[in-house]
């Protein structure tokens, strides 16, 4: 059973990278007619976060003893393209007040609670074409794919796998549906892809984060319902009435 369990997992990042190698060639291409809202938005959502989570986090940790050295100020500044301004402008005497301290803290908020909804916005609908692509090929592999090869996809042919019905019966396209949807989070990324298309910012931040822990819960459940139950069977294959053996 442990042997069925390693080649499970080895034949599944098999079948993800497959797919996600097609996805980034695509994406990453002129291929994308978002292209370039693609780089640009993405650099700049990194280069805030990135920003942010100097100011937020690191200052107050280094600040912690209410002095901020010149090793710790030249670590805030660097790659901080956001906030680094405000650093420089009160560190000029190299020392840092705890009213400066404070105000720059209190600007790097404001500046969140203003922007960062737009930022995320755009980041994630500049990727709506990979979201796009990321759900069809994924669909393709591992619903049309397996439709053709009677579930033995590229991973589980080289792992001696397949895909059968939970009762050895034939598995049907809605089989391996339901599996991918619940296994490789595509209905998540649906729903992604409606919110993008709602084009209602003042919604999307919330809902997104809500969705993203939602996420990590069903990849848990996942995860725990193959090592924990006594049968090795996911969730993803119960609720789709499968199972993979070996060949």
């Amino acid at each position: 059973m442990k042997d069925n369990i390693f080649k499970r997992v080895v034949a599944y990042f098999i079948d993800v990278i497959i797919v996600m190698i097609l996805v980034t060639v695509i994406t990453d291409s002129k291929i994308n007619p978002m292209y370039d809202s693609y780089i640009e938005n993405g650099t700049k959502y990194v280069n805030y976060n990135n920003s942010y989570y100097k100011m937020n986090y690191f200052l107050p940790s280094y600040y912690s003893d209410n002095n901020l050295s010149e090793e710790e100020y030249q670590k805030l500044i660097t790659d901080n393209d956001i906030f680094s301004y405000l650093l420089v402008e009160k560190y000029d005497d190299k020392e840092l007040t705890k009213e400066e301290y404070d105000y720059i803290l209190n600007v790097v908020k404001e500046d969140y609670d203003k922007n960062y909804k737009d930022i995320y916005y755009n980041y994630e609908k500049s990727n709506l074409f990979y979201y796009i692509i990321y759900v069809i090929l994924f669909l393709a592999y591992f619903v049309g794919f397996n439709v053709i090869t009677n579930g033995v996809t590229l991973g589980k042919k080289i792992c001696k796998l397949k895909i059968t019905g939970s009762n050895d019966e034939k598995v049907h396209w809605y089989n391996y549906l339901i599996r991918s949807l619940i296994l490789y989070n595509l209905i998540f990324y649906i729903i992604r892809i409606g919110f993008i298309l709602l084009n209602n910012r003042d919604i999307f931040l919330t809902w997104m984060n809500g969705i993203s822990y939602i996420e990590i819960i069903v990849s848990y459940i996942v995860i725990f319902s193959i090592l924990f139950s006594k049968s090795k069977i996911g969730i993803h294959d119960k609720l789709a009435n499968t199972k993979v053996i070996n060949l």
